[in-house]
């Protein structure tokens, strides 16, 4: 019997799957990141070829096609670094490549035409137009502006806490929150993690919920980071939506990423769809529910099929959500 094989390789971990034909789950494993820009192309290369290798063999039968949705696969030159560290582990004759946004956009959509926005640990945004095209908008991190993410959110949230202290800003309960959380007697010792021979390690991805729970006490300096965070993602997003669509057009918009997903005051979320529906009246937005592994799935079946047929779909979805969840429980 032959299977699909679908990875999706992230920053921190990598999932693989293979499945059947009718979109049953055959196996389902679970590595370590391997983003090839934080961890080296050796090292990446090591965790997806275990990844691969050890779901491939569960599976017991043989690959007709494999998606890779790979973290770091953003320029032409990260698809061929990462195309030669797959070449070698691909088990599959069909091997398709994208970045990791591109699961998130195929599971929120019937057919994968559309705009995904993510906003989590990191943030990007993609979309794919009718015709098959691609384009991207931010995604490489500080220096492509990247915001509504867990890090960005959380860094502005300190600088208006600090603003706060010296009364450049308003005075914010951001203050006394990070300080809570991070043991600090004054929010300026915050710098020391900077500093060579520090022992402070700050975790900035744990600070983002601080903002959110600031924003539902009402405290305006957390508010305003969310807002300013709402306009960033919404103009990355309609930068992708005018490149692919017409503005009447029905567009759908998949919000995926723990920030977008569980952010919980709706400021963020509520500026993003403002500002979008603004210039594109028809948007429907879609919060992801699905595991971005779907995506890889899908994608991995639409090549056998055109596209999956939605019984198909169904299954895979219903298995990959019972069996994600089961690997989960027992991290």
């Amino acid at each position: 019997m032959s299977f699909v094989l679908a990875v999706d390789g992230g920053n921190s971990k990598t999932l693989a799957a293979t499945a059947d034909k009718d979109g049953g789950l055959l196996a389902l494993v679970r590595e370590g990141g391997c983003n090839y820009q934080g961890i080296g192309r050796k090292e990446a290369g090591e965790v997806l070829g275990r990844a691969i290798s050890q779901v491939c063999r569960k599976a017991e039968s043989r690959s007709e096609a494999a998606c890779y949705g790979i973290a770091g696969a953003d320029r032409d030159r990260d698809f061929e670094v990462i195309r030669k560290i797959l070449r070698p582990i691909n088990p599959a004759p069909e091997m398709i490549l994208v970045n990791d946004t591109q699961l998130a956009l195929r599971a929120g959509t019937r057919d994968g035409v559309g705009v995904a926005l993510i906003g989590g640990a990191g943030s990007n945004c993609i979309g794919q137009g009718k015709d098959g095209r691609i384009k991207k908008a931010w995604g490489l991190g500080p220096l492509t502006g990247d915001k509504a993410n867990a890090s960005a959110l959380a860094h502005d949230g300190i600088i208006a806490a600090m603003k706060g202290r010296d009364g450049r800003g308003a005075p914010t309960i951001l203050e006394g929150l990070f300080k809570n959380a991070l043991g600090l007697e004054e929010i300026e010792d915050i710098i020391e993690a900077d500093f060579k021979d520090s022992d402070m390690k700050i975790d900035f991805l744990s600070l983002a919920p601080l903002v959110f729970e600031a924003a539902n006490q009402g405290d305006e300096a957390a508010l305003s980071v969310l807002k300013s965070h709402g306009h960033a993602a919404a103009q990355a997003a309609l930068a992708v939506m005018k490149g692919l669509f017409d503005s009447e057009e029905e567009v759908p918009l998949v919000l995926g990423g723990s920030v977008l997903q569980k952010g919980e005051n709706p400021l963020l979320k509520d500026t993003i769809k403002e500002l979008v529906t603004e210039e594109f009246p028809n948007v429907s937005f879609r919060v992801l529910d699905d595991h971005p592994l779907l995506g890889g799935v899908l994608l991995a079946l639409d090549s056998l099929w055109g596209v999956a047929p939605k019984e198909v779909e169904d299954r895979a979805r219903a298995e990959i959500a019972r069996q994600v969840s089961v690997m989960e429980s027992e991290l």
